[in-house]
Parts: C-alpha cells; sequence; structure tokens
C-alpha cells in the first residue's frame, strides 16, 4: 500500500501518477498485492510538487532571449520553525529565538561576550574641574584686593621692587624732596647801611642823579650843584672796608674809592684813588641815609 507524498492520496498498486494531483510515484512496483495491514510508507519524491495557485503567482523564472520561462517546479520558501521558549533564551524583533549554548556535565558554558552597541557613558569630571577654577580663581582674586586695600598702589610697588628689583623701563617713582628752607632773617643795620652805599654810586655811575641825591638825609646843597660836582666823573668803584657803629646810633661804612675822571683839558682820563668814611643815620620809616661824608684822595 502507497501513497501519494504530495496530497497522501492511495495509490493504486502500480500507478506511474497520482490520480488526484498527478504527482508521478517513484516506488510503486507492479504486481504487489495490497497489505493493508502493512505499515504505512510515505513516498518521498526527487523533487517538490506543484505548489498551490497562490504559491505559483511568486514562482522564478528566468528571462532568455527576452522570453520568459517558468520553472517547471518553483521552490517554495521552507517554513521558519518557532518553537516554545525556554529560560535565558533572547528573541529577536520578528519573535523567534535565538539559540543558547546547550549546558552538558562538566562543561562550563562560554560566557555572553556580547557588548552593547554604544559605549558606556564614563563619568563626567568636566564639572568638578571647572568649579575648582573657578573657586581657585576666586581665592586668588580676594588675596590681590586684599593686598591692594591694605598696602595701597605704592606699597605694592615697593613691594615688588623689594622681591624683583627695580623694573626695566618703569623707573620707580621718585618722591620730591621738600626743602624746608629757614625763614629769612631781616637784614642787620650794617647791612642795610652797606647796601644804601652801594646803591649810591650805582646811580652815579648811570648818571642818575636824582636818586643819588634822594639817598642823602639832608644835603645841603641843591640837586643842579649835586650834579654838577660828578660833571667830570666818568666811573666810580668802591670797596667797602668795613661797618662800624656809633656811640649816637649812627653807623659809619669805610671805604676805599677808584674814580676815572677827566685829567686838565685836552689831556683825557685819569684814574684817582680816595679813601674815606660815609656816616648813616636811621630814618622814621626804617630806612638808613647819608648825613655825612669824608673822602680824601689819595692817589
Amino acid at each position: 500500500m502507497a501513497f501519494c507524498g504530495q496530497c497522501g492520496y492511495l495509490l493504486a498498486a502500480g500507478a506511474a501518477r497520482c490520480p488526484r494531483c498527478g504527482e508521478p510515484t517513484p516506488y510503486n512496483p507492479v504486481g504487489e498485492g495490497t497489505h493493508t495491514n502493512d505499515a504505512t510508507i510515505l513516498s518521498t519524491p526527487d523533487f517538490p510538487g506543484a505548489a498551490p495557485a497562490s504559491e505559483q503567482a511568486n514562482s522564478y523564472s528566468t528571462v532568455e532571449n527576452s522570453n520568459a520561462v517558468q520553472h517547471p517546479r518553483p521552490r517554495a520558501v521552507p517554513p521558519t520553525y518557532q518553537g516554545p521558549m525556554h529560560t535565558g533564551q533572547s528573541t529577536t524583533e520578528d519573535g523567534f529565538y535565538s539559540p543558547q549554548p546547550v549546558s552538558y556535565p562538566s562543561f562550563i558554558p562560554t560566557p555572553n561576550t556580547d557588548y552593547p552597541v554604544h559605549g558606556q557613558k564614563r563619568p563626567r569630571k568636566s564639572a568638578r574641574w571647572l568649579t575648582a577654577l573657578i573657586v581657585v580663581f576666586l581665592l586668588i582674586f580676594a588675596s590681590a584686593a586684599t593686598l591692594f586695600f591694605v598696602l595701597g598702589p605704592q606699597g605694592i610697588a615697593n613691594l615688588m621692587r623689594d622681591k624683583l628689583g627695580p623694573i626695566i623701563g618703569h623707573p620707580s617713582p621718585t618722591v620730591p624732596t621738600v626743602q624746608i628752607s629757614p625763614t629769612a632773617q631781616p637784614p642787620t643795620p650794617e647791612q642795610q647801611a652797606q647796601s644804601t652805599i652801594e646803591l649810591y654810586y650805582k646811580y652815579i655811575n648811570a648818571k642818575d642823579y636824582q636818586g643819588a641825591y634822594s639817598l642823602w638825609a639832608h644835603y645841603p646843597q641843591s640837586l643842579n650843584e649835586f650834579a654838577q660836582g660828578y660833571a667830570h666823573t666818568h666811573n666810580d668803584s668802591i670797596t667797602i672796608n668795613g661797618v662800624s657803629q656809633q656811640s649816637d646810633g649812627t653807623l659809619r661804612v669805610s671805604l676805599t674809592l677808584s674814580a676815572t675822571e677827566d685829567a686838565a683839558p685836552g689831556i683825557g682820563t685819569q684814574q684817582s684813588s680816595y679813601q674815606g668814611y660815609y656816616i648813616l643815620g636811621r630814618q622814621a620809616d626804617g630806612t638808613w641815609k647819608i648825613l655825612t661824608a669824608n673822602l680824601k684822595r689819595i692817589a
């Protein structure tokens, strides 16, 4: 007894094809009797049978000389087996499980070395370092501000100069030294009397007879007569020999006079020397003026 390997139809003895689906029977000898009590033998075809109409529409075809020839026996894609899942098995996105290694006695299974696609994220330390830098900067700024307010700009400059020496191109500011001059003392009476005689001859040499005449307290002659007395004098040079105070409070100024004056008419000038003194008295306004004069020609 034989059955069709394609549709399972009971075949007659010696039948070459299945009367239902037309599948050829490779093994169905003629003359072999039907044994109804024998074990069922499933005939295995050499080639798969014809696929259903839905599968024939998706059969493979080859193109040769632009004429499509359909394969006489389309091959159906065998179905994927989806068995029951066991504990420890992982499934894929389409619902099928991936086989896991089988554990045997005295056998250590190989650990799963699959790594995740994306690497593990390391702990970020940039924020910690940034915080530390900010703290250090604030400490330095606070220290600098404290030094500035305590020492001041000049104190900081002195400290840097002591530590580093003078900076080239940036000389340290020089503090000007204030010289306190002593209080000017008023001139003494002797100095005032000497200054009066020096001024007197300065006026004479400048031909300012009015100024020289005003330094006399009471001159016995007029201004014109006074001026005529120096008509032949070109220049006078004096040397103060000393100033002394008299018993009456007046001052005596001793001097030597060298005069350049006219000689006899038609001869020119001559140099004459005089020696004597002037007596000066203090006036009500505090000035010193000439009271008398005594000069003698010595050369």
